[in-house]
């Protein structure tokens, strides 16, 4: 399922179209793509941090909220495009 979590990262942030995710709402993204069987909060942050480390995403930590943003890196994008 860790293979299509990322899949399913990588398509929202596309549709994102730019515009930083915050970590709340790619999660509840992935929970709501991974139906009928819903993913774990740790399976997703797990997906969530593999890409971040293969840098196919780039997260930012927000000063004000408190919460960690994301967005496609070149590399992500254009693995996104393909999907």
């Amino acid at each position: 399922m860790k293979a299509r979590l990322k899949q399913f990262a990588l398509q929202g942030l596309l549709a994102a179209d730019g515009t930083p995710m915050p970590e709340s709402a790619l999660i509840t993204h992935l929970q709501n793509a991974a139906r009928p069987k819903s993913a774990s909060i740790a399976e997703c942050l797990v997906a969530i941090r593999e890409l971040e480390a293969e840098r196919w995403i780039s997260g930012a930590h927000d000063d004000l909220t408190g919460e960690k943003s994301y967005t496609l890196t070149e590399k992500g994008k254009h693995k996104a495009i393909q999907l």
